[in-house]
């Protein structure tokens, strides 16, 4: 069970609405890393798509940096070159993906890392690297023109949680320690397929006869259990969708199955 749970908390921050919400409170890095970096409202998770983890969870709520474009001086050789305005973006763009490269291997990368091209007059390259051992992440902005390092992230920059988060996921996707590492979450997953099948056999054996209906609950003392309840009552507030999907399924029995003779006889 300690490795189910486990499982469920690590993949948690992954989930839209529990895990952005999450994410907001939590990521979050120091106001002075942008003081002097022209950033955007799109944010550095818009590079992870298509389920392709390009960079870390922990960089995922922060604004994307921006390039700053030359002086229209600078990138014309004459005011009246009719040619300069149309190529302007080809003549501003001094940094090459080579320049890139050799800027990664300068500032130890992994060899695990990826290169995100600019998009748009104001995009960066970006340069970054989820390896297995989460303590050599890197998430690199680089200004397209200059080759300027705008904003440099690493495992020290993030804070306890999010270190926490990134420690959970690599464990979770069998990445931290090798092989041990996957045939441990193999045995979680077989686990979880052992419970859905144990689950609904013993459904069938308690169900009540010649009906679809739970099976009866569990009493103590002859009084019901109050612990399950109380697991429910606070799995529904801490996570809310679980909450609104446990309070659908109690109006449905209350408004429509219990009133309906034929599904009440089948459900119940």
């Amino acid at each position: 069970m300690l490795l189910i749970g486990f499982l469920v908390l690590t993949g948690l921050p992954w989930s839209g609405f529990w895990g952005e919400t999450f994410a907001n409170v939590w990521n979050r890095f120091p106001a002075e890393m942008w003081n002097t970096v022209p950033k955007s409202t799109v944010l550095t998770k818009t590079l992870n798509q298509q389920g392709e983890q390009v960079v870390p969870w922990a960089v995922e709520t922060m604004p994307m940096p921006q390039s700053s474009q030359p002086e229209p001086s600078a990138l014309e050789p004459s005011a009246h070159d009719h040619h300069a305005s149309a190529n302007r973006t080809t003549a501003a763009t001094a940094v090459t993906l080579d320049s890139i490269v050799a800027l990664a291997q300068s500032k130890n990368a992994p060899p695990e890392y990826s290169i995100s091209l600019p998009e748009g007059e104001t995009g960066v390259y970006t340069i970054a690297a989820t390896p297995g051992d989460v303590t050599q992440e890197m998430t690199m902005h680089v200004d397209q023109y200059s080759g300027k390092v705008l904003a440099d992230v690493r495992w020290q920059d993030y804070g306890l949680v999010p270190q926490a988060v990134e420690m959970g996921i690599s464990i979770h996707m069998g990445k931290y320690f090798g092989l041990a590492n996957q045939l441990l979450m193999l045995a979680a997953c077989l686990i979880i397929i052992l419970l859905c099948v144990s689950g609904l056999v013993l459904w069938w054996q308690r169900r009540p006869d010649g009906r679809l209906g739970a099976p009866a609950m569990l009493a103590m003392d002859g009084q019901p259990s109050k612990i399950p309840l109380a697991i429910v009552a606070v799995l529904g507030i801490a996570f809310p969708l679980v909450g609104f999907s446990l309070v659908t399924v109690l109006a449905l029995d209350y408004f429509v199955i219990a009133r309906i003779p034929k599904l009440k006889k089948l459900l119940s």
